[in-house]
């Protein structure tokens, strides 16, 4: 069996190094020999999956702990190994075997072998990519138990604090009976509800609340550290949070590599009356310059030309502060040409009770009290014609990078980690296994098709599921913004067929939706990272016909949030099937595609047999080129964080 985690490298509580870990640096040649060794062990790997354990032992353990009496007569036993001898073999296995009787006797649940080799990957400090419906609540569940009743304070983070809440109440009866503490965090929670929360043995949360917690207790520390105020308040003091000991991170892909290119950031208001007067100056000049001819825009990111700084320069009067310092002239105009051409109402922001509220581009949620920095989020309502409020300063700042450095303990679960398991290893030292399938995946490729236009689009769609839901197949439809899943919904009404839409907007109604989305016949349109973390159960009409069906209706940013979506049927050994169904003007296409990329592809789609294939093959090329930027930022991001420590060290300062 792999080698599990060594409790012996986390300092004991109380100890000045027990809050959080200094995470290593590999610079240098160690940054070379680190890849090295990743890229070897990815390929031992691939031939020897040390997460493909046999569970014999742990079956037979079982066995041997229900012959010999109760469990409250073992707990005590295994309790007491785990804490003085730590997560070695023999003791893991008895306390996985104690964990899946008491699962059996409060949840009336049992593990799979698979569940059982996924808990063994997140104690021996790794990414466990299972399938979706394999089971990955369960697997952190058994973890978890082995881990807090080693001593550990676990965090299991996840997206959202629905899932949050949903398994702390739902694994509270297994908790209990092995005597753990259990607590979920929510959003609403005052300070003395999220200390409470925190100091139980077993935390779940969403990954923003922890970040944002984390970055409080920092600003209240001020460059003390916790043991320190302890000490000079006599051991009254109380941190918000007792210290980063272990956590398993859900659906690490989206929480770890997705959103690490977004710093998380606490700031302050300024009162500056005459940033406001700046700010709609440089607005007014933004609307008088030409796209393509004054700027440019490239992967979100706007330049002013050289014809386009002359144009300023004469625009602007040059007598006055700023707009007397070409830099500065020019970087204060390409921010607000940033709020005018790249973010859109509807899309990055929405406008509400006359605010401007920032919309989550990985989950469709708002974002309530968040706010962009350096004047954009200014510039953004002025733009509404909203009343401009003060600008932030930053107080604190960390990424999720960071962040998850800083555990003594790491651990992670997705459906999709292979594609990145580079990065995992690069930023987190963490390998990746992948956990075979409890049952042979029936899962049915149906094939792709590219239209010209959207109108095209959206009516062969509603033909395939008018198809499908006469069989008797039940239907998700995977879409990208709430706008795409209200046209789709009216699209599917003209044709007199009834659809449930989940989207952020139905966020409250997410586990009745998805409920009801695997019954035969029914149709259900969500977007790509609504209902994750939730299994659709079939019902016996369904199987029958072919179980469920998904549609892709566009290709994402990541190949991996594709497969996440079409990985939601054939679960379990269910039959299932999917297809592709995409236009020229999706987004990927039309922001990525060249004037002369676009004029072949539109001659490229007529031509018989070939054309379908050739233009897919574009698609993806186009999908690979952006994940490879999105792969770059945050490699890029996450080196600026390692200079901006060293640099935070020299002058004697913390983060």
């Amino acid at each position: 069996m792999s080698h599990l985690l060594d409790l012996s490298l986390c300092p004991p509580p109380g100890h000045r190094q027990a809050y959080e870990r200094q995470a290593p640096k590999h610079e240098g040649l160690d940054k070379w020999v680190h890849r090295f060794n990743g890229a070897v062990l990815r390929t031992v790997q691939k031939v020897i999956n040390p997460a493909n354990i046999s569970v014999e032992p742990i079956l037979k353990s079982r066995a041997q702990l229900l012959k010999t009496g109760a469990l409250e007569m073992h707990l005590q036993t295994i309790r007491y190994r785990l804490r003085n001898e730590g997560l070695t073999r023999s003791a893991v296995v008895q306390a996985l075997a104690l964990v899946d009787i008491a699962c059996a006797q409060s949840l009336q649940k049992e593990a799979y072998h698979t569940q059982f080799k996924g808990a063994w990957a997140l104690l021996s400090g790794r990414v466990a990519e299972m399938a979706t419906g394999e089971g990955k609540s369960l697997t952190a569940a058994l973890a978890v138990s082995v881990a807090a009743m080693a001593g550990l304070k676990v965090h299991v983070v996840t997206v959202n604090d629905y899932l949050a809440q949903r398994d702390a109440e739902y694994f509270k009866p297994l908790y209990d009976l092995l005597g753990l503490s259990v607590a979920g965090l929510e959003h609403e929670f005052d300070l003395q509800q999220r200390s409470t929360a925190y100091h139980s043995d077993i935390l779940y949360c969403s990954n923003k609340e922890l970040a944002f917690d984390y970055l409080k207790q920092k600003i209240k520390m001020g460059s003390d550290s916790l043991t320190a105020k302890r000490l000079s308040s006599g051991g009254t003091e109380r941190g918000l949070m007792p210290g980063l000991y272990f956590a398993i991170v859900d659906e690490a892909d989206s929480v770890m590599v997705d959103e690490a290119r977004t710093p998380l950031i606490i700031s302050a208001p300024e009162n500056n009356t005459e940033n406001q007067a700046m700010l709609q100056q440089a607005l007014q000049l933004a609307r008088d310059l030409e796209r393509d001819t004054d700027f440019t825009i490239k992967e979100r990111s706007v330049r002013l030309t050289d014809t386009g700084e002359q144009h300023l320069e004469r625009l602007s009067d040059t007598r006055s502060w700023p707009w007397c310092l070409a830099a500065l002239r020019a970087e204060m105009v390409e921010k607000a040409l940033t709020a005018l051409h790249v973010y859109h109402c509807g899309q990055e922001y929405i406008v509400q009770n006359e605010t401007i509220q920032i919309v989550d581009e990985y989950t469709g949620r708002v974002l309530e009290g968040r706010s962009w920095e350096q004047g954009l989020h200014q510039l953004i309502e002025l733009k509404e014609g909203l009343e401009c409020s003060h600008q932030n300063k930053t107080i604190a700042r960390i990424s999720y990078q960071q962040l998850f450095r800083k555990y003594h303990f790491l651990s992670g679960m997705t459906g999709t980690g292979a594609e990145v398991r580079d990065e995992f290893w690069r930023i987190y030292d963490l390998p990746t296994s992948v956990i075979p399938t409890r049952k042979k995946v029936l899962r049915q490729f149906c094939g792709y098709r590219i239209l010209a236009a959207a109108t095209e689009k959206w009516e062969y769609l509603a033909s395939q599921v008018e198809r499908k839901s006469r069989l008797g197949q039940p239907v998700l439809i995977g879409v990208r913004s709430v706008k795409a899943s209200e046209q789709v919904e009216r699209v599917l009404n003209q044709r007199g067929l009834k659809a449930e839409v989940l989207n952020a907007v139905q966020a409250e109604r997410e586990a009745e939706i998805i409920e009801q989305a695997g019954k035969s016949g029914v149709i259900t349109i969500a977007t790509n990272m609504a209902g994750r973390g939730t299994d659709i159960a079939l019902d016996s009409q369904a199987k029958e016909a072919g179980g469920l069906h998904v549609i892709i209706t566009e290709l994402h940013d990541a190949s991996r949030i594709d497969r996440q979506l079409y990985g939601r049927c054939a679960r379990q050994g269910d039959p299932g099937s999917y297809e592709m169904i995409l236009s020229l003007e999706d987004d990927l296409p039309q922001s990525r595609f060249k004037p002369w990329q676009m004029k072949l592809a539109m001659k490229t789609i007529t031509l018989p047999f070939v054309g379908q294939f050739l233009l897919m093959k574009q698609f993806r090329q186009s999908q690979k080129r952006i994940e490879k930027i999105n792969r770059q930022q945050r490699f890029q991001l996450f080196e600026q964080g390692l200079q901006r420590d060293q640099l935070l060290a020299f002058s004697g300062k913390s983060d």
